[in-house]
Parts: structure tokens; sequence; C-alpha cells
């Protein structure tokens, strides 16, 4: 919530809100294919996976940035 005192605006990529979310898998899963409308960054911090975006496979490690 804006202070009625602030007088910051946003701008560029500040301009829109966005969600921070965190998850914990211990099993495998698959998913279908699907989309979002927004862009998704991931962090994987630990064990191994494997991301399929657009007919690529990432093969992820700890600590690698998707």
């Amino acid at each position: 919530m804006e202070s009625p005192h602030d007088t910051t605006e946003k701008t560029g990529y500040l301009d829109q809100e966005f969600r921070l979310f965190y998850l914990k898998d211990q099993k495998h899963q698959n998913f279908t294919y699907h989309y979002h409308d927004f862009y998704k960054v991931i962090i994987f911090l630990s064990g191994k996976a494997t991301y399929h975006i657009e007919g690529k496979s990432y093969y992820l490690n700890p600590w690698d940035i998707l």
C-alpha cells in the first residue's frame, strides 16, 4: 500500500505487479502441455529435474536458473 506522502512513481518493469512463490516437491510429477500468460523464472535449489519448454528439454541441477 502506498503512503500518501510517497512521491515515487512506478516506471519500466516496476509498473506491473509480480508474484513470488516457493514450491517444494519430493515426488516425480508429469504435467501436460500448458502455457502461462506471464514470465516465469525458476531457481532450482536441489535435486534433479527436467523441464520441457517449447519442444526443448532442460536438465536442471542445483542452483540452475531457467
